[in-house]
């Protein structure tokens, strides 16, 4: 890689991939472009292979870093602050809550794990448990909560017509006496 960032860099400065209209009016370009620090190096005035170097010197997990992209974290309570009767979960959508009541049905697709608290689903409040989530359970939740009383907390969100829970971590679920 060392090796390959100058020989890159020459290579695209030939070829002309550094021209200015792609550069925005700021002087500044995206962390997506090619060639990002070396072109802005390049029109502030700085030494344009000290900059080069500098991109050599990132470690991976700080590349891949900045590949991930940002995505909408749920960062629950465990407690919530106020409860309802699962029949009234669609009442509150938006709002992060505690909904109560007894699972009668459930399904694992090894994608997601579905709680139900009726046998008539469709267009009903669920908890649903995300398969990256599955593994954080000491067993499998559709056996583990089948016929009991529970508290789940989260936020109430639509997900094709049904509000849902989707539940974070096996604190966010408990089971009732």
């Amino acid at each position: 890689m060392k090796l390959l960032l100058p020989w890159l860099f020459m290579v695209c400065m030939l070829a002309g991939c550094g021209k200015s209209e792609s550069i925005p009016p700021t002087g500044t370009l995206s962390t997506s472009e090619i060639g990002t620090e070396t072109e802005t190096a390049a029109n502030s005035g700085a030494d344009a292979s000290t900059n080069a170097n500098a991109a050599v010197a990132k470690t991976p997990a700080e590349e891949e870093q900045q590949q991930l992209k940002e995505w909408e974290r749920l960062d629950t309570p465990i407690e919530a602050s106020v409860i309802y009767a699962w029949t009234e979960a669609k009442d509150h959508v938006g709002e992060t809550i505690g909904v109560e009541g007894t699972i009668v049905d459930t399904y694992n697709s090894g994608r997601a794990c579905f709680l139900n608290f009726t046998k008539e689903w469709q267009g009903e409040f669920y908890i649903a448990v995300l398969g990256s989530h599955l593994g954080a359970f000491a067993s499998a939740p559709e056996q583990h909560f089948m016929n009991k009383r529970v508290r789940v907390v989260g936020k109430v969100k639509m997900y094709k017509g049904r509000p849902q829970i989707v539940v974070e971590t096996p604190q966010h679920i408990q089971i009732l006496n």
